[in-house]
């Protein structure tokens, strides 16, 4: 597979992704790991424009965490660390969404939490619609 640039790289075949187990999470873990990798992003804290990417385990340690001037640098430079280390993620977390990113998400098992900020955030879940009002908080 070849991928680049925004939404606008060239892409040959499609992954070969088995299903991830599944897993249950803790509804207010979206919301810590959000405050963790805002305390750990020094250099956004810094410059405000710099993008940033942390790969968590399930009980919240952080394990990776990469800052860079470009979004998909960041994300690409994650995604290359867990290749690397053999890290399969259960769940994906985002401070928004796209349309494709969700449809992704969904295809290959993932649920992905998008919107997330500290008074709440929106679940898409496996293989369906997003979760119900009662993820977001007031």
């Amino acid at each position: 597979m070849r991928d680049s640039g925004c939404a606008a790289g060239l892409r040959y075949g499609e992954p070969r992704l088995s299903p991830l187990p599944k897993i249950p999470l803790d509804p207010e873990l979206p919301l810590e790991l959000m405050a963790q990798l805002h305390q750990h992003a020094v250099r956004y804290a810094w410059t405000r424009g710099i993008h940033g990417a942390a790969l968590f385990d399930l009980s919240g340690q952080l394990l990776y965490l990469n800052e860079d001037i470009g979004r998909h640098n960041a994300v690409d430079r994650l995604a290359g660390y867990m290749l690397l280390e053999g890290v399969r993620p259960p769940v994906l977390l985002a401070v928004t969404a796209t349309a494709p990113a969700v449809s992704l998400a969904q295809r290959y098992g993932l649920a992905l939490a998008a919107y997330v900020r500290p008074t709440g955030y929106r679940l898409y879940a496996p293989g369906g619609m997003p979760v119900p009002e009662g993820v977001l908080r007031p």
